[in-house]
């Protein structure tokens, strides 16, 4: 403020004397002033816009715009009381001609408008002291536009202002800094800005500068704009090769803001402008709240930059994940264009927007741009987006076709206080978009933190990422990636992506991520990650810990797919661990497939690792995971087809907690077609893990896992044909206990396996107990070697080499703690090809069998051995 302040006294100094009428103006300048063809010189040009090649620095920006935008002596323009807007324009640019087929030359304006007041009042019901002239408003209008509003007889300009003499032509640039072709207008320096029914249709784009801009204005408030059919002339050129992009930019672009309120924005037909389509808007260092409601963005294309020196060869796929944000001084051909204009009374440029993957490129129909500060690393500022009942459709770009928010770092050698981000899309319809990058329908990126991201009541469907990651969003951050909430019967549904994270993508390069909340019959289905992971969503912290997973109140994850892992949802931490993952409240997960761009991994290390399993869920930490629990809700019919974990593999490198299938949930008809765990596979404590921990605290005690079925769980024809476990494979390391409980009147049965028809446990220490009134009944393992079915690792870790165990196969490298049947529970009806039909146990040293309170073990059958309990004493076991 202070330097505004000093630049402001010098501008009224230096402000030339007396009064000019816009209209009155213009009409009286001479066709040489005017007419391109009539060989007028730059200088002579009231109101001609620079290029946007012309500015160099922020101080040199703010001194040119303030002394050139006012053709009087007189008062500055004054802010409003909070709320209340400053000045009110109508901007009304209305060509009878159509961009796309005519040149900057041919086109023909059919209505011009440019009207300004002060305050938010109609002047027909103003105070006519409010149009006085020190109310008005300083313009500069293009070349191209000054010549079709002088030679127009019905041509309104009222409340606006200009400066004669614009000073010397940029050296470097078209037309030495004009462009004959530029229909647009700048309004400048307006402390709060009511835009209202305003129209800019059927120009050309304008290679110098977007078509409508507020530069430096603090607050704007648009109602009812319409920006339609804008598009790059007939005979605009391709992008040159050298470092110079003068192909046309978007539409409009407001800056300096420290909020923006646009309502009843409609765009469509918008094609062909570099870097975005419609809307730019630019928020001050400080942090901006910005909403956009009641608006539609239909059908509107962004194009690429020119092509630079780290592109990667044409058709090539960008890097995935995407590098880090670049600096100003390696911003590519940005800072050769928008970076040196003179913006106003702010310094916002495109120098410094991230990379959108491998290449600088273009973004799409709306981009929003955060400004970082210089000072205190904190604390950070937050701009915040909400778009509320608004539809973003059709629209095609880069990164974010959609919608792309990014935050700018400028300061140099200077701390940088970057700026966080919230988003929240409430209503709102984002669909059919179409990003050559990442980030279909939406791209976030921040180089501090994402605060949070909710997405309720809306749609976020159809869209497509074709070459990199987020098929519906894209959301990354340097930093933290904070809450993600979907609610409120929101759908994503029918994105795809090249990558991962066919419809959501969260992304945390160096700190941790949010709790993940799916709830209150919200829909993730239909969502396609073609060659990455996570078929509906992807989640990656590479430096700290993944806050966790809710599914729940009736919320729906389903048919969606996955190139590799986790068909419905892919969670991985790289430093720290996972919290657990829930569903409950009558959620369904179902009809998730994982690894459809693979081959059937016949046994490999990739299966027994569980890399492209989990149809359902793929969890995978570095260090713990807090568990899995399936809490009255459904898990049904997914499949892993190249790796284990039909429904869910959980894969640590510590331990992980409990996995419990409790009220009256259902776990059914999930399969891994050529690993281990029909419906679950965990693995968990690797050595590295065990030694790091040992060495971390040697006093502390093993870790153990819990599994638990209780409460009426329905658990039933899951199938792991190749591997162990129908149901569930866990393969746990250490010297701690395994635990697996059945109680409450829950009912595990027709599950199939190689190994273990229902359970397969492979631990130090395991007990199983079936108890009050529970079954464990009509489970398979169904084949030998001898037949050619293949077994894991995992499951041949026992040194059988047969098909046992048709209920349960238990291989304890320490002890068999405990196995018991009590409490009027059946184990009955299992089958066993080879050993063990009820249940195989293996182990150095058995401690209790037990079968007892009015249970029974029947009718179980074993093709060799044992058709009910089948006991072996072992060796011990080293190592997994």
């Amino acid at each position: 403020m202070k330097l505004f302040a000093v630049l402001l006294l010098l501008v009224l100094l230096r402000a030339p004397a007396g009064r000019c009428d816009s209209l009155a103006e213009l009409a009286a300048l001479s066709a040489a002033d005017l007419d391109p063809a009539a060989g007028s010189s730059a200088q002579s040009l009231p109101v001609a816009r620079r290029s946007l090649q012309e500015a160099t620095g922020a101080a040199q920006s703010l001194l040119r715009v303030l002394t050139t935008s006012s053709c009087e002596e007189g008062p500055s323009l004054s802010a409003a009381p909070a709320g209340e807007a400053s000045h009110t324009c109508r901007v009304v640019l209305q060509a009878t001609t159509t961009a796309a087929t005519t040149t900057a030359s041919t086109t023909v304006l059919g209505r011009a408008a440019i009207e300004c007041w002060m305050g938010s009042v109609d002047p027909s019901t103003a105070d006519p002291a409010s149009l006085l002239p020190g109310a008005k408003v300083a313009v500069r209008l293009g070349k191209r536009l000054a010549a079709a509003m002088a030679a127009a007889s019905d041509a309104v300009a009222s409340g606006v202002t200009w400066n004669k003499t614009l000073g010397a032509a940029a050296p470097s640039g078209p037309t030495g800094g004009y462009e004959d072709g530029d229909w647009g207008v700048d309004l400048l320096a307006v402390p709060h800005l009511l835009l209202a029914d305003s129209v800019v249709s059927g120009l050309p784009l304008s290679r110098l500068a977007p078509l409508l801009q507020c530069l430096g204005c603090g607050r704007v408030t648009v109602r009812n704009l319409t920006l339609a059919d804008l598009s790059a002339p007939a005979d605009a050129t391709a992008a040159p090769a050298d470092a110079v992009d003068t192909r046309p930019y978007g539409a409009a672009r407001f800056t300096g803001l420290s909020g923006a309120e646009l309502s009843g924005v409609s765009c469509s037909g918008v094609r062909g402008g570099r870097a975005w389509a419609c809307l730019l808007l630019q928020a001050q260092a400080g942090g901006a709240n910005i909403r956009i409601s009641h608006s539609a963005f239909t059908d509107n294309a962004a194009v690429l930059p020119a092509a630079s020196a780290n592109a990667t060869a044409a058709g090539a796929v960008a890097a995935y994940p995407p590098p880090p944000p670049v600096d100003p001084a390696s911003a590519g051909l940005y800072d050769a264009a928008l970076l040196r204009h003179s913006s106003g009374v702010s310094a916002e440029g495109l120098g410094a927007l991230p990379y959108c993957g491998a290449v600088e490129r273009g973004f799409g129909a709306v981009l929003i741009t955060a400004a970082a500060a210089v000072g205190a690393p904190a604390p950070a500022s937050t701009t915040n987006l909400l778009l509320d009942s608004s539809t973003l459709q059709g629209n095609a770009g880069s990164c974010g076709a959609g919608l792309a928010l990014v935050d700018v770092g400028f300061g140099g050698g200077a701390a940088l206080r970057a700026a966080v981000l919230d988003v929240t899309l409430l209503d709102s319809f984002v669909q059919r978009n179409v990003a050559t990058g990442s980030g279909g329908g939406l791209f976030a990126h921040a180089s501090a933190s994402l605060g949070s991201m909710t997405v309720s009541s809306g749609a976020l469907s159809l869209n497509r990422a074709t070459s990199g990651g987020g098929g519906g969003a894209y959301l990354a951050a340097d930093g933290a990636v904070g809450a993600t909430a979907v609610l409120n019967s929101t759908e994503i549904s029918g994105n795809r992506a090249f990558g991962d994270g066919g419809g959501l993508l969260l992304l945390a390069r160096s700190a941790g991520v949010g709790p993940i909340s799916i709830s209150s019959a919200s829909l993730l289905s239909g969502n396609t990650a073609q060659y990455g992971s996570g078929g509906a969503l992807y989640v990656l912290a590479n430096a700290s810990d993944v806050a966790g997973l809710a599914v729940s109140d009736g919320a729906v994850v389903a048919s969606n797919l996955a190139g590799e892992s986790g068909g419905g949802a892919f969670l991985a931490s790289q430093g720290a661990g996972v919290g657990a993952i829930r569903v409950e409240g009558g959620s369904r997960v179902s009809n998730n497939t994982a690894g459809i761009a693979l081959v059937a991994a016949n046994r490999t290390a990739d299966a027994v690792d569980g890399r492209a399993g989990g149809g359902g869920f793929y969890v995978r930490s570095a260090a713990a995971i807090d568990g899995l629990t399936v809490d009255g809700a459904t898990l049904s019919t997914n499949v892993a087809t190249a790796g284990s974990g039909g429904a869910a593999c959980l894969v640590a490198g510590g331990a992980v907690g409990t996995v419990a299938a409790v009220s009256f949930c259902t776990v059914s008809s999930n399969a891994a077609s050529a690993g281990d765990g029909g419906a679950i596979y965990v693995r968990a404590l690797t050595d590295a893990a065990l030694a790091a921990a040992a060495a971390a605290d040697p006093t502390a005690p093993p870790p153990s896992l819990n599994v638990n079925v209780s409460d009426g769980a329905s658990i039933s024809r899951n199938r792991a044909v190749a591997g162990g476990g129908g149901f569930l494979a866990a393969v746990v390391g250490g010297s701690g206990s395994t635990s697996v409980i059945v109680e409450g009147r829950s009912i595990v049965s027709t599950n199939v396996a190689a190994r273990g028809g229902a359970f397969y446990v492979s631990a130090h220490n395991i007990s199983m107990s079936v108890r009050d009134g529970s079954a464990l009944q009509v489970n398979q393992a169904t084949c030998t070697n001898a037949t050619g079915c293949a077994v894991a690792a995992a499951a041949a870790a026992d040194g059988a080499s047969v098909a046992a165990g048709g209920g349960a196969h238990l291989a304890a490298r320490g002890a068999l703690r405990l196995l018991q049947v009590v409490d009027a529970s059946i184990l009955s009806g299992n089958r066993a090809a080879g050993l063990g039909g009820g249940v195989y146990a293996t182990a150095p040293l058995v401690e209790l069998i037990a079968v007892d309170g009015g249970s029974y073990v029947a009718d179980n059958s074993a093709g060799i051995h044992g058709g009910g309990i089948y006991a072996r004493l072992t060796p011990h076991y080293s190592s997994l």
